[in-house]
């Protein structure tokens, strides 16, 4: 949604402890080379409240946060007009 509307947004993520803690964040935006890498040849599954959640935080001032499905669930549920 948000580079279909050409706006760029942060994408993070928590680094382990054993890998030395902190985090990474990287800029995307239209300009920004994406690749997708499946296992196996069955289409994956998508939970829309997680997708719904993942967009909404998106927007928020630290971008998107990569957060497990049942993150982004509660997530969802604590700000049910956001993740609607």
């Amino acid at each position: 949604m948000k580079l279909a509307k050409h706006e760029g947004f942060f994408l993070s993520w928590a680094v382990d402890a054993s890998r030395g803690s902190g985090r990474h964040e990287i800029w995307v935006s239209e300009h920004s080379p994406i690749a997708f890498r499946f296992s196996g040849g069955k289409a994956p599954q998508l939970n829309p409240t997680w997708i719904k959640a993942l967009l909404a935080i998106s927007y928020t001032p630290r971008g998107l946060v990569v957060l497990p499905e049942s993150e982004a669930t509660k997530w969802a549920q604590r700000n049910p007009l956001l993740a609607a």
